[in-house]
């Protein structure tokens, strides 16, 4: 779990950037704990509320053993991580 000062900063990074943060969501489906409610300070309206009730933004791609001992498995792989680097 992140600490709370990064944590915060991602939240309000979201809250700021909304359109990007909308850019990136598209593409990534995120996992982890969230909070039964708006983290202190942030607005329980907010278009994104369940993300920045989020405790921590994780995300992945599954493969398959028969995609992983494919001859393009380092190509598949190369092409999940820059679908997630926005995340980063």
């Amino acid at each position: 779990m992140e600490d709370a000062d990064p944590l915060t900063r991602v939240r309000w990074a979201i809250v700021r950037e909304t359109e990007q943060w909308a850019s990136i969501r598209k593409k990534l489906e995120l996992e982890g704990d969230s909070l039964a409610k708006a983290p202190r300070g942030f607005c329980s309206e907010h278009r994104f509320i369940d993300d920045l009730e989020m405790k921590d933004y994780v995300t992945s791609i599954a493969f398959t053993e028969e995609q992983v001992c494919s001859q393009k498995f380092m190509r598949d792989f190369a092409a999940a991580c820059r679908k997630m680097s926005p995340l980063v």
